[in-house]
């Protein structure tokens, strides 16, 4: 069973979010996110956030936990430190990128976070999925998209298989884009890092 979170950003086609979700999932809102899950026709398990961005009233879930705006966290945060207390270390997250620049930056570095809390979490869009990895990631090849790692620390040792552009335990520094819009050669591809913290990405236009 996982948790499936619905934040604040960009949503664009329902039936592609309603084709990602299963029956056993439960799902928590974040702020604004509550109101596309309403729109998508998710029972909501749980709300939270400080809804300077939505009504609460507007709101109909089974729990709704109201925080003060003035905290320390961002709701996408909350919600996914919410998950961990109620069990769950299979987050899927919808809506964390948009407009504001920063606060899908915050998203993704909350993969991070969730990693080193042992929760296993997947940012996912139209157009993008996005993981991380300290070890070994194995990724099933999706038709259309590419795949891309890149570097949030310094890395060493990273191996890439069943892909058209390989490496062999390459070390590389933050800010090297050696693994941009790398394509499957497989229907699986292995990315590994003896030493460091790896973005991966699949995206398509």
């Amino acid at each position: 069973m996982r948790a499936v979170i619905f934040s604040g950003g960009s949503y664009g086609d329902p039936s592609f979010y309603k084709n990602e979700l299963k029956e056993d999932d439960f799902f928590i809102t974040a702020d604004a996110g509550a109101d596309f899950a309403q729109r998508l026709g998710v029972k909501i398990n749980v709300a939270i956030g400080d809804f300077d961005t939505l009504d609460v009233k507007k709101i109909v879930a089974d729990e709704i936990i109201k925080l003060n705006p003035e905290k320390d966290y961002t709701d996408s945060f909350e919600a996914v430190f919410l998950a961990k207390e109620r069990g769950f270390s299979e987050i899927l997250m919808f809506g964390a990128s948009g407009s504001r620049l920063d606060h899908s930056l915050a998203n993704i570095f909350l993969l991070k976070k969730a990693k080193d809390m042992g929760i296993n979490l997947t940012l996912c869009d139209e157009n993008n999925i996005v993981y991380i990895t300290e070890n070994e990631l194995l990724v099933k090849k999706k038709e259309g998209y590419h795949l891309s790692v890149i570097q949030l620390t310094e890395a060493i040792g990273i191996t890439l298989k069943g892909l058209y552009y390989p490496l062999n335990e390459k070390d590389a520094a933050l800010g090297d884009m050696i693994g941009i819009s790398n394509e499957f050669t497989e229907e699986e591809a292995k990315i590994s890092v003896k030493k460091g913290t790896l973005l991966v990405i699949l995206s398509k236009d």
